[in-house]
């Protein structure tokens, strides 16, 4: 009793008493009835937790929760009625103190008796109380950790032993959405078009500043089937995402609805989950009956593969290598050399020694002779500035024809400039084609892309992707 409590008159304590009693019964009916109006904690009473248990683990609800679930059940009445008892012998106390003008000897033990259950009564209303507060807080882990991801293992779970259909139906699905996981490090069909698009990119950079024309050009017609190639990527994945528009439409329509949750109870909430991991194991069927694409992705994903390592060598390597063939001296690629070689052909064999005939005739007519150094420099200079290789149709072949005259218009016609035109064409086909040949048979090393390992030929490589992506087309 505190010290001052002397001085405070029986009635007066009783007074005191009967004010607390009546604040704590206002402030216990009014969270009763916030908790009991409250569908975050009311929906739990219905909840079957060894039912739901999976469901809820998953969503960061602890199975520990059916423990103050259960308390706030079972004290919920208790304390309801008690408030009630304690509601009315607070009354009836309060009625006595008024009509007595004298106060028996037992009216403040009653008083105390009454404030002891008031205590007694606190407690059970601040441990109901935090059973509220678990309870709220499990709804809301509940709601922010339903997604569809969350579901994804309970959508499984309902496909029973035919579990790799939906997995490659989920596979499917996730190729095609352009939603990652954090983690997530498989590509799906945008970063496989981003991936073809950088590689367009690069080999349309390549540049060659430090090769002859005619090497650039044999390069430039690999550089292009490179690109073709590209094209038929991109191109099949934009088919492959029309064609899985309507799958993709549907898992989206499922997670909406997902997102949605929350407004019902929790018991009619985790009825709706299961509605919709339900929709979410139908939707990974639908992909997955279209599982005979994943044949072409693998091929798209193995070509993006090829097509980076052929434009890294393409830019490195083979450069570096033909241009030091191309300075060795010895070598057939050496422009002097295979100038000097073409220029040669003029006086050798059977036709050059007619065409010295000719050129006798020529002096003894007083006309000027074939300079063999000059048309040899003219050779050279045509096997570094021509741009022109390939081509099929005579309309291909006027660019070269269109060259080599140009090259050739200070030499008389048809003597000797027909026949001059003949070796210059000739050297150029020849020059062509050994630089074709030393591309083509140009050996890399394939162990960093494949387990096969081993070294394959430029030619083999380009085959290769050539054939993957007639595949795409099919």
């Amino acid at each position: 009793m505190p010290p001052d409590a002397a001085q405070i008159s029986p009635k007066q304590q009783i007074q005191t008493i009967i004010a607390s009693c009546q604040a704590f019964i206002q402030h216990a009916q009014a969270e009763i009835h916030k908790a009991t109006t409250d569908q975050q904690v009311m929906g739990w009473l219905e909840v079957n937790f060894q039912h739901n248990i999976a469901t809820l683990t998953a969503c960061k609800v602890p199975a520990t929760l059916q423990g103050p679930r259960d308390h706030f059940k079972s004290e919920l009445p208790a304390l309801t009625t008690g408030l009630r008892h304690l509601e009315n012998d607070v009354g009836n106390l309060a009625a006595d103190i008024k009509l007595q003008a004298q106060l028996p000897p037992t009216a403040v033990p009653r008083a105390r008796r009454i404030e002891a259950d008031k205590h007694g009564w606190q407690e059970r209303l601040d441990a109901i109380l935090a059973d509220c507060k678990l309870l709220r807080e499990a709804h809301a882990n509940l709601l922010s950790n339903l997604t569809p991801h969350v579901l994804l293992p309970f959508a499984k779970d309902k496909s029973g032993n035919k579990g790799p259909i939906f997995d490659i139906g989920y596979k499917l699905y996730r190729l095609n959405s352009d939603h990652k996981e954090t983690g997530d490090e498989e590509k799906n069909l945008d970063d496989f078009f981003s991936e073809a698009t950088k590689q367009e990119t690069l080999f349309a950079q390549i540049s060659m500043p430090e090769l002859p024309k005619l090497a650039s050009t044999v390069i430039k017609e690999q550089i292009k089937i490179a690109l073709k190639v590209t094209a038929i990527v991109k191109d099949t994945i934009d088919i492959m995402r029309e064609n899985f528009a309507p799958e993709l439409k549907h898992v989206q329509a499922t997670k909406a609805r997902i997102a949605k949750l929350g407004k019902e109870d929790v018991s009619e909430l985790l009825k709706r989950i299961n509605e919709e991991a339900d929709a979410l194991y139908k939707g990974m069927l639908r992909f997955h009956y279209k599982a005979h694409h994943l044949d072409k992705i693998y091929d798209i994903e193995e070509i993006l593969l090829l097509l980076q390592f052929l434009q890294r060598t393409i830019k490195n390597e083979l450069q570096q290598q033909l241009k030091h063939e191309i300075a060795d001296d010895g070598s057939s690629l050496h422009l002097a050399t295979a100038a000097a070689a073409a220029a040669d052909q003029f006086l050798k064999g059977p036709a050059g020694f007619w065409r010295g005939i000719k050129l006798l005739f020529r002096l003894f007519a007083g006309k000027e002779p074939v300079n063999l150094v000059s048309f040899e420099s003219s050779i050279m200079d045509a096997l570094t500035s021509c741009s022109t290789f390939y081509g099929n149709t005579p309309e291909d072949l006027l660019p070269l024809e269109k060259f080599i005259d140009d090259k050739l218009s200070t030499y008389d016609a048809p003597f000797p400039r027909d026949d001059l035109y003949r070796i210059m064409k000739k050297s150029l086909h020849d020059y062509g084609s050994g630089i074709e040949n030393f591309c083509r048979s140009f050996k890399v090393d394939i162990s960093s892309i494949t387990a096969k390992g081993g070294t394959i030929t430029i030619k083999k490589l380009i085959s290769q992707i050539e054939t993957m992506a007639g595949k795409l087309t099919q």
